[in-house]
């Protein structure tokens, strides 16, 4: 076979077996239909994950020290922070009640591993949105890339501002 033919098609294998795009690849708008992100056949990772954040969020009500910070949202808003950390290590879980609901934040390795909000359920690894489900842990399969980026971001942010409240720097 042609070299360049080679070159070319494993190339386009390559292009093809890309994950979603993130947030440092973010598109331009356009006016072009928006391709989709697969979400599916997320349901083994779901079915891995939940009971393990059910378990941690329990242990660390029962068993870690939480600190405490009230902050205003940008509207004014207040929100209560609770951090659950084992003495002055890593956090293992922070809640923030905020006036739209609970938000639960869980951390596995000084990384963030997934949270729980009114909008969903979402399991992060390595910085990057893996999973995202509905409020009953069912992977969303509509979502477009567009929108992907945008949550991938928003609790990235969210993550970074909350933890900066009680002097973390955490970075992604």
């Amino acid at each position: 076979m042609n070299k360049n033919f080679i070159t070319g098609l494993i190339l386009a294998v390559m292009i093809g077996c890309q994950a979603p795009q993130t947030s440092s690849e973010a598109p331009m708008p356009s006016n072009e239909p928006m391709d989709t992100v697969t979400n599916g056949g997320e349901e083994r990772t779901v079915s891995e994950i939940k009971p393990k954040l059910e378990q941690m969020l329990s242990a660390a009500h029962s068993a870690l020290d939480a600190k405490e910070q009230e902050k205003q949202d940008s509207l004014g808003q207040q929100e209560l922070l609770v951090l659950r950390s084992d003495g002055e290590s890593w956090p293992v879980v922070m809640e923030v009640d905020r006036p739209e609901g609970k938000f639960v934040y869980y951390f596995q390795n000084q990384q963030l591993l997934a949270v729980d909000n009114p909008r969903g359920h979402f399991i992060i690894e390595d910085n990057k949105m893996k999973v995202w489900a509905d409020k009953n842990w069912k992977p969303l399969t509509d979502k477009s890339t567009e929108e992907w980026i945008d949550q991938e971001n928003q609790i990235l942010l969210e993550t970074k501002n909350y933890l900066a409240s009680f002097d973390i720097n955490y970075e992604y």
